[in-house]
């Protein structure tokens, strides 16, 4: 395998900056930056609707993150929210799921975090 002197560099820092964390007893090398939530702004007045008649929302629970964030979006327009309740978890923008080895269910986790996300949206009720 080919490391360039570069990657090898980036390995190392990292890996000392690790050891020393766990030696402070920390679990990362650095503390995790949540910024407070920002406000939305509030229009004035919104602009005519090009669309005919009226929006449907269809949600389920398994409405999470980025889904959270439309949905606020589509109700901030107007949008008839039908459907299930959403979830409100709002920092995860990825969720990965594999078929156990028996093959009747599923293992999901929840990757890659948005800290600079809003704290909550969510949860949605129709």
């Amino acid at each position: 395998m080919y490391t360039t002197p570069e990657a090898l560099k980036i390995g190392e820092t990292q890996l000392r900056q690790m050891r020393a964390a766990r030696a402070r007893g920390k679990a990362f090398s650095s503390e995790v930056y949540c910024p407070d939530a920002l406000e939305k702004p509030v229009l004035a007045a919104q602009p005519p609707s090009l669309m005919k008649g009226r929006l449907l929302l269809l949600t389920d629970s398994l409405c999470f993150s980025s889904c959270l964030l439309v949905t606020d979006d589509f109700l901030t327009l107007g949008a008839f929210h039908v459907g299930q309740t959403t979830d409100a978890a709002t920092h995860y923008q990825e969720l990965r799921e594999e078929y156990l080895p028996s093959g009747y269910s599923m293992f999901s986790t929840l990757q890659a975090i948005d800290p600079g996300g809003p704290y909550q949206v969510g949860a949605f009720r129709a």
